[in-house]
Formats: C-alpha cells, structure tokens, sequence
C-alpha cells in the first residue's frame, strides 16, 4: 500500500510539476507507518508483555515529542531532506522552505 501511494503522488508532482509537499498527507501516513513498524520491530519478543508494550509506547511519545516539539531537533533532522518536503509559497516572499512541513506534520 505504501509502494502504490507514495509512487502515485511522486508520479502526480512529475508530471504536474508540483512540490511534494503539496501532497502532504503521504509523507505524513509514510513517517506514521515507519514510526509504528519500527517501535514494533525492535524486540518484537517484547511485544507480548504489557509493560513492555507500555514501555515502548512512552519511549515513542518521548521520541516524538522530541523530534517535532523540540524545532532545532526538527530542523537538524529534516533539513537533509529540505529537497523533498521543502516548500516555497509562491504568494508569500522569502519563507523558511521546512516551515510548512514543521507545520504540517507536527
């Protein structure tokens, strides 16, 4: 499902010469899946035991909290990537290109 989602809104930007960010809603449902398989996929043997899943689950907050409500961490991690989820607001003048995504996703 998410080959077939993240490869239809790339395909959309090419042909219609948009920003990705445009299609937000992709990247968000994209970062939502990796996050979830990744708390899963570390000691899945973990997975069974409820303090264990608690566990894993407050870390995940932690984790989230620090990556989007913490806007130096934000922009340390994601400006490598400002060629994808960067945008430039045509309306508006110099903006900071992550804003809208620091907006967005967060």
């Amino acid at each position: 499902m998410m080959w077939r989602l993240n490869f239809l809104v790339i395909f959309c930007c090419i042909v219609l010469q948009n920003s990705y960010m445009l299609y937000y809603i992709c990247p968000m449902h994209t970062i939502f899946t990796v996050f979830v398989y990744a708390c899963l996929g570390i000691a899945p043997h973990l997975n069974k035991s409820p303090l264990w899943m608690w566990t894993k689950i407050t870390l995940c907050f932690v984790a989230i909290y620090v990556l989007w409500d913490m806007k130096s961490v934000f922009y340390a991690i994601w400006t490598p990537f400002d060629w994808f989820v960067g945008y430039t607001d045509p309306r508006k003048g110099k903006q900071d290109r992550l804003h809208e995504w620091y907006f967005r996703s967060g």
